[in-house]
C-alpha cells in the first residue's frame, strides 16, 4: 500500500491535518489528484483561553486523524523571510553554490542555514530565484514537539508557497495573474501566480486579529468581538460620521539609504501609476469622497542603519512608517469613493472597515514588491482567491473586489480531491494550507508541485547520512560479519579437505593395489581365453567338417557337373592362400574381442559339361551353387555355416590355367573357392541348451 502524506497546517489558534492517498485509476481519469484519508482539526487554546503545550495538541491531532504517513508541516508561530536572488544562467551545482553563498548571511551563530528556494519561471537574461529562510531555532523546537508527539522527522514547508499545490487546474489561463489570499488568525499569506507558474509569495504580519481588534474598539471584549466576527453582525453607525482610515504607508523598495527621522516620504503616485492603474481603482463612477478631517503630522520611526535586503526594507517600512490617508491626499495611496466606504460601513462596520483598508495597502504593498523583485513591466491582477479562516469574514469579498477593480472569490480546495461527505469539512476554504502541505509530497505525484524544506542544513544532512549514507555502514558491518563467517567456514572446509586427503591417499592406495590385482586377473583370463579358444577350435573343428561334408553332398545333388577334387583348412587367424589377416566377424562385447575365429575352408576342383555352355550361364552356375552352400544352415532355425564367400580361381576360358602342350576340352575348367566359417563368442561355448545344430 503507498504511503499516506499528511499536510499538517499548525496554526496560532487551530492545528490542521489533512491524510492523502494516490488517487486510484478511475478517480485519476477524472482528473483528481488524490483521495481524502482523515482529518483532523484541534484548538491550541483550552476553554480558558490559554495555549496548550504544541507537543500535547498535536499528540491531540495525532489521535485524531488516526492515520501515519509522510509529514509536511508548516509553522505559523515561525519567522520566516522570503527573498528574491537573481543569479546568471550557470550549472546547476554551480548556481547553488552561488545561491547559498547568498543566503550565508542569514545563517545562525554556529553557521546553520534553514532556507530553500524556487526558480521563478520567468524569462529573461538572468534567473530569479525564490528564497523561503527561517530561523533554525524555532525549527528545531518545533521539531522537538513533532517527535514529543510521535511525529518522526517531517518536511517543514511554507504555506503561502505550498497553497499554489491546492490551486483546482486551470483557474489561470495564459498570461493572466492571480492573487491567492489565506487569512490566518495573526498573519495572512500571500501568492502570486499564473497558467501552471507559481511566481512569487510573502507572509504579512496582519490577520483575522486585526479586525478582532477593531470590533474591541466598540468596546467589547476578546471574546464578544471574535463571536460578533464570526456571526457577521457589523457594529451600528452613528449618522453623518466620517472615518478616518489609517493604513500602512506605500513606498518604493529600491531605498538604498534610509531616510532620517525629520524627513518625509516623497510621494509614490509615480510608482503606482501605469501598470497597477487597474490595481488601485480611484472610484471614479463614485459620489465625491467623504471630506477628510484636518490634515495630521506624518510620524516616521527611525530605521535602522545596518544593511537589510529588500524583503526585510519593506517591513520595517511596514511597520514604521504610519500616516493617514485622510491626510495623504491619496498621493501614496488613492483614498476609498464614497460608495466603497459606504459599502464597508453597511457591510463590515467602520470598526472593521478601517481594518480592512489597512488589510487592502497591506496586500497593494505586496504586489509593489513583486513587481520590483521579478522585474516586471507591469502587474495587472485578474482574479483574488480568498482562502483561511479569515476568509469566512462577510463583507470583506465584496470590499476588496471594490478596491482591486476585480472579481475576489473563494475557492474550495477540495475540488481536486476525492472526499467522501462526511470527511467533508463545513469550512473548506480553512482547509487549503494543511491541502497544499499534503499535496507537495512527491509520493502523490502531483506534477509541478512547489517542494520546499526549511529545516536547518545539519538536520538536513543527518537525515540524508542516516537514510543513505548509512547503507555503507551497514554494508562494512555485513562485509565484517560475512567475513567471520566465511573465515569459519573456510576453516571447517580446510579441515575436512584435510581429512579428505588423507582419506583419499588410503584410497589411492587401496585403488593401486586392487588395479595391480585385476591387471593379474586380467593376464589370466586373457592366457584361459587363449586356451579356451584353441580348446573350443579342435571341438568345433570336427563338427565343422562334418557339416560341410554334410553341405557338398546335399547340394551335390542339384550341381552333377560340379567335382570336388579337393578340400583344405585355414589356420585360426591365417589366410591359407597368400596369408593375410582375417578379419574378425564377430563385434566385441562390452570393449573386449571374445569371439572364436573358426578359420576358413578351400574347396577345389572341376566342372564339366557334356556340351560346351556361354560365359554366362557357367557364371550362373557356379554363382548359385555358391550361394547354396554359403547361405545352408544345420537346421531351419539355426545360423548359416558360413559368414563369408571368396572366388580364389575360375577360369572358364582356361587362359591362366592350361599348361603348355595341354589339350582342354570344351566346357571343363578347375575352380578354387574359399567359405569361412561363422565365429564362435566364448560365452556360446558353455551354452548349456541343446545343441540346435547350429554353428555353436
Amino acid at each position: 500500500m503507498a504511503q499516506l502524506s499528511i499536510g499538517l497546517d499548525i496554526g496560532h489558534h487551530q492545528v490542521r491535518a489533512v491524510a492523502l492517498a494516490p488517487a486510484r485509476a478511475r478517480e485519476a481519469r477524472e482528473g483528481l489528484l488524490a483521495r481524502v484519508v482523515a482529518t483532523a482539526c484541534v484548538d491550541r487554546r483550552d476553554q480558558d483561553g490559554h495555549l496548550k503545550p504544541l507537543a500535547a495538541t498535536l499528540a491531540e491531532v495525532d489521535t485524531v486523524l488516526g492515520k501515519r504517513g509522510a509529514i509536511t508541516a508548516h509553522l505559523g508561530d515561525a519567522q520566516t523571510l522570503v527573498r528574491f536572488v537573481p543569479t546568471l544562467p550557470l550549472p546547476p551545482d554551480r548556481r547553488q553554490r552561488l545561491l547559498r553563498l547568498e543566503l550565508f548571511q542569514h545563517a545562525d551563530e554556529s553557521g546553520d542555514l534553514a532556507a530553500d528556494a524556487w526558480e521563478v519561471p520567468l524569462a529573461g537574461d538572468e534567473l530569479i530565484h525564490g528564497c523561503v529562510i527561517a530561523q533554525p531555532a524555532q525549527i528545531l523546537t518545533a521539531l522537538a514537539d513533532l517527535r514529543a508527539a510521535g511525529l518522526s522527522a517531517p518536511a517543514i514547508s511554507f504555506v503561502p508557497a505550498a497553497l499554489y499545490n491546492a490551486i483546482p487546474a486551470g483557474t489561470a489561463s495564459g498570461d493572466e495573474l492571480h492573487l491567492l489570499v489565506d487569512i490566518g488568525a495573526t498573519t495572512t499569506g500571500v501568492t502570486l501566480f499564473g497558467d501552471d507558474r507559481f511566481l512569487a509569495c510573502r507572509q504579512l504580519s496582519i490577520g483575522g486579529e486585526a479586525f478582532t481588534e477593531g470590533l474591541m474598539t466598540t468596546g467589547l471584549d476578546h471574546r464578544a468581538a471574535e463571536r460578533r466576527k464570526r456571526e457577521g453582525e457589523a457594529a451600528e453607525v452613528p449618522p453623518n460620521t466620517t472615518t478616518a482610515v489609517s493604513v500602512t504607508a506605500l513606498t518604493a523598495v529600491d531605498v538604498e539609504t534610509p531616510p532620517s527621522a525629520t524627513e518625509a516620504p516623497a510621494p509614490a503616485a509615480s510608482t503606482l501609476s501605469g501598470s497597477l492603474d487597474s490595481l488601485f481603482a480611484d472610484d471614479a463612477d463614485e459620489l465625491e469622497p467623504l471630506p477628510p478631517e484636518p490634515p495630521k503630522p506624518v510620524k516616521l520611526l527611525p530605521l535602522p542603519t545596518k544593511h537589510h535586503d529588500s524583503e526585510q526594507l519593506i517591513l520595517d517600512l511596514d511597520d514604521a512608517i504610519t500616516t493617514d490617508l485622510a491626510t495623504a491626499g491619496g498621493a501614496i495611496l488613492p483614498l476609498p469613493g464614497a460608495a466603497t466606504i459606504s459599502l464597508g460601513r453597511t457591510a463590515l462596520g467602520p470598526e472593521l472597515q478601517r481594518t480592512a483598508e489597512a488589510f487592502y495597502a497591506q496586500l497593494a504593498s505586496s504586489l509593489l514588491w513583486f513587481k520590483t523583485q521579478l522585474r516586471l513591466d507591469h502587474l495587472t491582477i485578474v482574479r483574488v482567491h480568498l482562502v483561511g479562516g479569515g476568509a469566512a469574514l462577510d463583507g470583506l469579498d465584496g470590499y476588496l473586489q471594490r478596491r482591486f477593480n476585480a472579481p475576489v472569490e473563494r475557492f474550495d480546495p477540495f475540488a481536486r480531491l476525492s472526499v467522501t461527505d462526511k470527511l467533508r469539512p463545513a469550512d473548506p476554504h480553512a482547509w487549503a494550507g494543511a491541502i497544499g502541505l499534503a499535496l507537495s509530497r512527491k509520493n502523490l505525484g502531483v506534477r509541478g508541485a512547489v517542494v520546499l524544506d526549511v529545516r536547518p542544513e545539519s538536520l538536513v544532512r543527518a537525515d540524508f547520512r542516516r537514510q543513505h549514507q548509512i547503507w555503507p555502514y551497514v554494508a562494512a558491518g555485513l562485509v565484517v560479519a560475512a567475513a567471520a563467517v566465511c573465515g569459519t567456514v573456510l576453516v571447517r572446509q580446510t579441515s575436512a579437505q584435510e581429512d579428505s586427503l588423507a582419506a583419499y591417499a588410503d584410497w589411492k592406495t587401496r585403488h593401486d593395489d586392487l588395479e595391480k590385482q585385476l591387471i593379474a586377473l586380467d593376464q589370466d583370463k586373457e592366457a584361459q581365453a587363449e586356451d579356451l579358444r584353441a580348446i573350443a577350435s579342435r571341438i568345433y573343428a570336427g563338427r565343422d567338417l562334418l557339416y560341410t561334408v554334410r553341405a557338398l553332398k546335399e547340394q551335390g545333388l542339384n550341381s552333377k557337373e560340379l567335382w570336388i577334387t579337393r578340400l583344405e583348412t585355414q589356420g585360426i587367424g591365417q589366410d591359407g592362400s597368400d596369408g593375410r589377416a582375417v578379419t574378425p566377424t564377430a563385434a566385441p562385447v562390452k570393449g573386449r574381442d571374445t569371439s572364436i575365429d573358426r578359420g576358413a575352408l578351400l574347396l577345389s576342383g572341376r566342372v564339366k559339361f557334356d556340351a560346351a555352355a556361354t560365359d554366362v550361364g557357367l557364371d550362373q552356375f557356379l554363382k548359385a551353387w555358391r550361394e547354396a552352400i554359403a547361405l545352408w544352415k544345420p537346421a531351419p532355425d539355426a545360423p548359416s555355416l558360413f559368414v563369408k564367400q571368396r572366388v580364389v580361381e575360375w577360369d572358364p576360358n582356361h587362359k591362366g590355367t592350361a599348361k603348355p602342350g595341354q589339350k582342354v576340352e570344351d566346357g571343363e575348367f578347375p575352380f578354387k573357392i574359399e567359405f569361412t566359417f561363422r565365429p564362435t563368442q566364448l560365452d556360446q561355448i558353455t551354452a548349456t541348451r541343446a545343441d540346435q545344430g547350429g554353428a555353436r
